[in-house]
Order: C-alpha cells, then sequence, then structure tokens
C-alpha cells in the first residue's frame, strides 16, 4: 500500500509512505509522456528524499524509472543493513547490483539522486541532510532507454518526499549571494511532469 502521510515530510505538508512488505507491493506513478535518458542532454536524474522508520517488512527501500512493461532502473536504500545498491527491472522484477555499505540511519532524511545517462552509466548518489554527499555507485547498463512511470517498491515502511524527474546537467549552475559567496541550498520540488 501506498499512501499519502501528513505527520512525516521532509517539506511540505505531506510525504508518501510504502507499506506493505517488499515487491511487489508498492505503487507507480505515470509521468505523462515519455522521459528517454537519449535527449539532448545527455540523461535524467530522478531525485528525492527518503526517511526509513521501522526495520522490518522488507529492508529494500526501491525508488525509480520504469517503462509501460515494468522495464527500467532505481535507486536502493537500505538503512537496515547499511548499504546503497542499483536497481534493474526486467517486467517489475528488481535485480540489485553494484552494492556498497554505507552507514545509514532509521528515521534520517537521505537526498537520493539516481543518474541513468544516455552513454549507459547509471549512478546513485547519496546526501545528507546538510546536502553533503556520503557515498555513491555506478553500473552499467544500456538495456532500457524511455521510461514512463516512477516507482516505489521495496519493504516497508519509509517515507518519500519533494520526489523530481529532471534532465542531466554536466555542470549545474551555483547560486550564490552577497561578498562572502556563500552557497544557497535549495530544496529540491515534487514535479513530474515538467522536470
Amino acid at each position: 500500500m501506498h499512501q499519502v502521510n501528513d505527520n512525516f515530510e521532509y517539506g511540505g505538508s505531506r510525504a508518501a509512505e510504502k507499506t506493505g512488505n517488499n515487491d511487489p507491493n508498492g505503487a507507480y506513478k505515470n509521468l505523462g509522456t515519455v522521459f528517454s535518458r537519449n535527449n539532448q542532454y545527455g540523461g535524467l536524474i530522478l531525485e528525492y528524499w527518503d526517511k526509513r522508520v521501522r526495520d522490518d517488512g522488507g529492508n529494500l527501500d526501491r525508488v525509480g524509472l520504469i517503462d509501460d512493461n515494468g522495464n527500467g532502473y532505481g535507486a536502493v536504500l537500505n538503512a537496515i543493513n547499511d548499504q546503497i545498491r542499483i536497481d534493474v527491472r526486467n517486467n517489475y522484477r528488481g535485480q540489485t547490483h553494484s552494492n556498497r555499505v554505507l552507514n545509514l540511519n532509521l528515521n534520517t532524511w537521505y537526498l537520493v539522486q539516481l543518474e541513468i545517462l544516455s552513454d549507459g552509466s547509471i549512478t546513485m548518489r547519496v546526501y545528507d541532510g546538510n546536502y553533503n554527499l556520503l557515498d555513491s555507485t555506478s553500473y552499467t547498463d544500456s538495456q532500457y532507454s524511455d521510461f514512463t512511470r516512477v516507482y516505489i517498491f521495496g519493504g516497508q515502511t519509509y517515507h518519500i518526499d519533494a520526489l523530481r524527474l529532471r534532465y542531466y546537467i554536466q555542470n549545474p549552475p551555483e547560486a550564490y549571494v552577497d561578498e562572502w559567496y556563500r552557497y544557497v541550498e535549495l530544496s529540491p520540488l515534487c514535479n513530474l511532469a515538467n522536470p
């Protein structure tokens, strides 16, 4: 089951709550158009905030992009066993790759970025609440190029907030203010249809 919960949110007033044990329990949302990794920018980035709140009922928080047949890629956060992985989906069935050990905590928000590039590379990055990079893992797979849905699968119970899909930018701009060049941190906005 996948529902809206107004008690636990990273920003705004609501977050998605993943309940139900393991795949295929969860949900997907149609994006309203086809997003291709083979675009003029060279790829896509899916980013969201993830917080694991229970340590039973399946360990893997699995979020990613798939096509109408359930084929695609995702990021896997395992706060129970301190791991991050890349998810490859074939007909909705997931297989994980590129396992890395990362010390994670329950009840803590992490910013996750899944980068799917036209050259076949897939990279997952995990940041803390202050936007510090904690670790990343990569995998190469070019089977799937076009995506029509975003999914939230895996175990229970975890929260997802500020989910957005955007085009890859090789050198993203940085914002600075005043003479001290203080970095402005911007929280991601939830906007699936218009990256």
